[in-house]
């Protein structure tokens, strides 16, 4: 991460932020898309309503073979103990195949149908003697009329005995066709589609209209041409998407709902990408806000410091010596103050793309420590405190003594700026773990909560009572010591100081024995 401002990259049109809301934008319309597939598939639909149409039909031929069978076992017992509910019939006859006897006999109601001739139901009758069962029999010779047969055969192998009725053609029909476009919960055509009037339709082969009409708005036929005792009709079952429950038109694959179920996770999860990296890039402009305040802030008041000693050595307004003396003790105390934050400010910046390259070699914990107190000893002083080293005269550490001075100084002026006047602040060093030494720098401020001690080392980031009090800051000072302190192969983090206050802790690399 670079601390000066990555425009191209993150502030441009192309950042990674916008990619990820431009591919969650992708994924969620893949997702709709998808879903309104699943739901809306209209070839899948249209397939889906012919299948439910064929289907329809046959069960509708299986009705219609079951009412004949039905039909056909009254015969028999014909006409005294013949159905009500079923065609009006107008001629009911028996064959007897062996003697070629016809016995007729005409219904009570007069009918066109008595002028048939005795000799074509004969002849019909004979002819279905050689199939057994029920059968419908339609020929132009009977016109508007049709004739139903059942055949019997005798108990000892005896030739058959046939016997049937005579009925208007469509009356037979709507008996065996009607009821299927009834309809009842426990029926099963109505359970896969709500047939009416407009719904179904019976045509000899070769087309020819027998019973029914289809509806023009009705676009999902099939045919079906039943075998056996309904042979040589073709029945047509006609269906609008609205007569088909709403369930059977929803026949999605596991596959699809796989594909649907990854790629809304998929948008589910990019989306979250999305929404982190557009609140840490918001906190991100924040930290940058607050970083120039008090950049600024800080710049500001060094550099006022500076312009009213030299203008006052200047006009040579000094009453005496003690007081050239004090305005120059700023001038150097201000400069120096200066530098170490464009030092935190350009060691930052370089950090996210140059990394450090820090010239290790063996240096004296106590005379890197009187570097330390000599660059921040007017600085103190002007605080009103006081800066203490305790360490023995062996300790030696392995690090680069321009980094480890620059990252120490920026712990005692943390210490500084957030302690108050008479404060002690200690610099002592002992020996850690083996191979260590730990360097440490102790105040008597408020100290830092456990819970934000690992936070505060990042970039720009400061206490939040911090940030509502009048002391400005960068928010680096700490983010550079630990990019040095890591650049020298150790290790820093906080503590609670035994009186109270905070402890930093360097843990550095001991220079190996000679």
């Amino acid at each position: 991460m670079r601390a000066s401002g990555d425009s191209g990259g993150r502030n441009g049109w192309w950042s990674w932020n916008s990619r990820l809301w431009v591919l969650a934008a992708a994924l969620g319309a893949a997702t709709i898309l998808s879903t309104g597939t699943i739901f809306h598939n209209s070839r899948q639909r249209r397939a889906v309503l012919r299948q439910l149409a064929g289907i329809a039909a046959q069960q509708v031929v299986e009705r219609a073979a079951a009412r004949l069978d039905l039909l056909a076992a009254q015969l028999p017992g014909a006409p005294a103990s013949f159905d009500s509910a079923g065609p009006r019939v107008s001629d009911w006859f028996r064959l007897d195949v062996a003697t070629s006897r016809l016995q007729r006999t005409p219904a009570a109601i007069p009918s066109t149908s008595a002028l048939l001739p005795s000799s074509l139901l004969a002849e019909l009758a004979r002819a279905a003697a050689s199939r057994p069962g029920p059968r419908l029999v339609m020929a132009p010779e009977l016109g508007q009329y049709a004739v139903v047969t059942a055949t019997r055969r005798g108990p000892r192998g005896e030739p058959p005995v046939v016997d049937g009725l005579v009925g208007d053609t469509r009356a037979i029909l709507a008996a065996l066709f009607g009821s299927s476009l009834a309809e009842r919960a426990d029926d099963s055509v109505s359970r896969l589609a709500r047939l009416d009037t407009l719904s179904l339709q019976i045509a000899t082969a070769a087309g020819v209209p027998l019973f029914g009409r289809l509806g023009a708005d009705r676009a999902f036929r099939a045919t079906a041409l039943p075998r056996g005792a309904l042979e040589g009709l073709a029945v047509t079952v006609a269906l609008a998407p609205d007569q088909v429950p709403p369930r059977l038109l929803l026949l999605t694959s596991r596959t699809q709902l796989w594909h649907n179920g990854l790629l809304l996770l998929s948008t589910l999860l990019v989306i979250g990408f999305a929404v982190g990296a557009s609140r840490r890039e918001l906190l991100l402009a924040r930290a940058r806000s607050n970083f120039i305040a008090g950049v600024s802030h800080d710049l500001r008041m060094p550099l006022a410091q500076i312009l009213i000693a030299g203008e006052t050595l200047t006009l040579r307004r000094e009453r005496n010596e003690a007081d050239r003396h004090t305005l120059t003790s700023s001038i150097v105390r201000e400069t120096q103050r200066l530098i170490a934050l464009v030092d935190n400010v350009l060691l930052f910046s370089r950090s996210g793309a140059v990394p450090e390259r820090p010239r290790l070699e063996p240096l004296s914990v106590p005379s890197l420590f009187g570097e330390v107190v000599t660059a921040v000893q007017l600085s103190a002083e002007d605080a009103e405190q006081t800066v203490e080293v305790v360490t023995s005269t062996d300790l030696a550490v392995l690090g680069d003594r321009r980094l480890l001075r620059q990252a120490l100084v920026n712990l005692v002026d943390n210490a500084l700026k957030y302690g108050s006047r008479g404060q002690r602040i200690r610099l002592a060093a002992a020996p850690g773990p083996p191979g260590w030494v730990r360097l440490q720098v102790a105040d008597e401020g408020p100290g830092v909560p456990a819970d934000q001690r690992i936070r505060v080392f990042e970039p720009y980031e400061r206490l939040g009572r911090d940030q509502a009090s009048e002391r400005t800051g960068s928010g680096l000072g700490l983010a550079v010591v630990r990019h040095i302190v890591r650049a020298c192969e150790g290790q820093v983090w906080l503590e609670e100081a035994p009186g109270g206050g905070t402890l930093a802790v360097l843990e550095l690399r001991a220079p190996e024995p000679a």
